[in-house]
């Protein structure tokens, strides 16, 4: 049961990493055409603060789910399984 756990929790990881760096690639041209558009003098200062806080949000949110799994694999690798 403990490896089924451990099995699911990490598809979820790879499904969530995927997904994240999805979104990071998204953010990174965002950032890049609204980065573009403020140089060209035809951008907004709020929208490149919003983009740039976004991107270390969703930076954030990498980093826990890194976490996450390096949780999952040291449980792993001792044959303990994390309850939530």
């Amino acid at each position: 049961m403990q490896r089924e756990h451990g099995k699911g929790a990490s598809v979820r990881a790879d499904r969530r990493r995927g997904e994240f760096a999805s979104d990071r690639l998204e953010t990174q041209q965002q950032i890049r055409l609204v980065e573009l558009d403020y140089h060209s003098g035809s951008g907004d200062r709020v929208q490149i603060l919003k983009r740039w806080q976004a991107a270390r949000e969703l930076q954030a949110a990498i980093a826990e789910l890194e976490q996450q799994q390096a949780e999952v694999t040291l449980s792993r690798l001792v044959g303990v399984s994390k309850m939530n």
